[in-house]
């Protein structure tokens, strides 16, 4: 058994699980600068050397708002993930924990706080992949349905020795639905086909978050809503 988990593992890595090349999949929206962007990245951040966290590119730099169902808020926790490799579909562990939803507007609305670039740390029996996330595009949102797209540079980093033995763009298109009360379901694109799923369940509610080390939410929120003309929805805290 542990014998063929490596061997997937080692598939997987070979041919880039959940992700195609940006070049063979769907072309960038924002084209050249979207490129120029990946390409940024620290030099440190190729095949060879040992992952440091501080060669991440400054994170956390895009302010922006986008409104979220109910259901889809909340702290989620992901195990494994169903892949396709040489059109063999494969299950694999892919450990994550995501949190999604961060303010809460006067009508019960909640919303999501664009916070990219970001990294999130996908667990892996034999290496471990920090996605760094250079750009989220809700491509449509529904009380049914969240479609995500993401622009994403995987890192993958042995396990043992710490240091990265892989690293590919790619461009990714998530749709998520709810498959049953706390259980989300998601399939995911390249842009031309799919290429995985997965399923996550909700490990803790929706709290809204006023602020953490990168910004503070609350202030951010409020003025976001007072630009686009929606000041009446602004909650009022202090006589809460």
């Amino acid at each position: 058994m542990q014998n063929t988990t490596k061997l997937l593992n080692v598939l997987l890595l070979s041919f880039g699980f959940c992700c195609a090349a940006v070049s063979a999949a769907e072309p960038l929206k924002a084209g050249v600068e979207a490129s120029q962007i990946l390409n940024s990245a620290s030099p440190l951040l190729r095949r060879g050397p040992v992952f440091d966290e501080a060669n991440l590119p400054p994170l956390h730099t895009t302010k922006c708002w986008y409104e979220i169902p109910d259901w889809f808020a909340g702290t989620w926790h992901r195990e494994n993930e169903k892949v396709s490799v040489l059109g063999l579909p494969l299950k694999v562990k892919a450990s994550r924990d995501r949190v999604r939803g961060t303010q809460l507007d006067a009508l019960g609305h909640i919303w999501q706080a664009c916070d990219e670039p970001s990294v999130v740390k996908v667990n892996g029996s034999l290496f471990t992949d920090y996605k760094l996330i250079f750009s989220l595009e809700p491509l449509a949102v529904s009380k049914e349905r969240v479609t995500l797209r993401f622009i994403v540079k995987s890192i993958s980093v042995d396990n043992e020795s710490g240091k990265i033995i892989r690293v590919y763009d790619s461009v990714e298109i998530q749709e998520s639905t709810l498959a049953s009360t706390g259980h989300v379901r998601a399939t995911v694109t390249n842009g031309k086909r799919k290429v995985g799923s997965f399923d996550e369940v909700l490990t803790a509610p929706f709290s809204p978050v006023d602020q953490d080390d990168h910004r503070n939410y609350d202030v951010e929120f409020c003025e976001y809503l007072r630009s686009e003309g929606k000041a009446n929805l602004n909650v009022d805290k202090k006589g809460a």
